[in-house]
Order: C-alpha cells, then sequence, then structure tokens
C-alpha cells in the first residue's frame, strides 16, 4: 500500500525545490538597455492624412529630428516639407474643407 503521506513531501519537495532554484539564479551578466531614441524618438512617417479631393498625402516626419508636416502627390515621389518649426514640431494637423 501506498504511503500518500510520502508521496505529497516527494512532490512539494520537487515543487518547490524547482521554484527556489528559479528565484535565487543570478544572471551571469546586466541586460543590454533599450536605447531612448528606440523608446522616445521621433516616427518616421506618422499621422497620414488624404486631402478632401483625393489628391495629396499629408503626412509628419522629422525636419532637423522636430515633427513638420510634408505633402507629397499620390503616385509620385514628390515629398515636400511643407512647414519649418525647429521647436516643439507639430503634433497634430488637419486638411481644411474647401
Amino acid at each position: 500500500m501506498v504511503c500518500y503521506k510520502y508521496v505529497n513531501v516527494c512532490i512539494l519537495l520537487i515543487f518547490f525545490g524547482n521554484i527556489s532554484l528559479g528565484l535565487f539564479a543570478t544572471p551571469t551578466s546586466d541586460p543590454e538597455l533599450i536605447p531612448r531614441e528606440v523608446l522616445f524618438g521621433n516616427p518616421v512617417k506618422t499621422r497620414a492624412r488624404l486631402s478632401p479631393d483625393g489628391k495629396l498625402l499629408a503626412y509628419l516626419a522629422p525636419v532637423d529630428n522636430v515633427l513638420n508636416i510634408w505633402i507629397k502627390t499620390i503616385g509620385l515621389e514628390d515629398n515636400r516639407a511643407v512647414t519649418k518649426d525647429k521647436n516643439r514640431g507639430i503634433r497634430y494637423y488637419f486638411w481644411a474643407q474647401d
């Protein structure tokens, strides 16, 4: 007949033994830090908006590391910055409904 008292003790030792090995393990080296620019830097392009007539695309992109509004014609590679903010950058914009 199996004595369940000893089986339970063995299971507890195995279970808590494995947990304690994980808790007290120390890393061999410091973890690599994520660069601040990756977490908090400007996006390459963001907040794209199509013009009311559907011919132009506006978006925010950096000019000298400050977000400004850029415009391009759909189907062409004529990207051009239309604002030149050098301080805080532009965070929001919209097309006028002419």
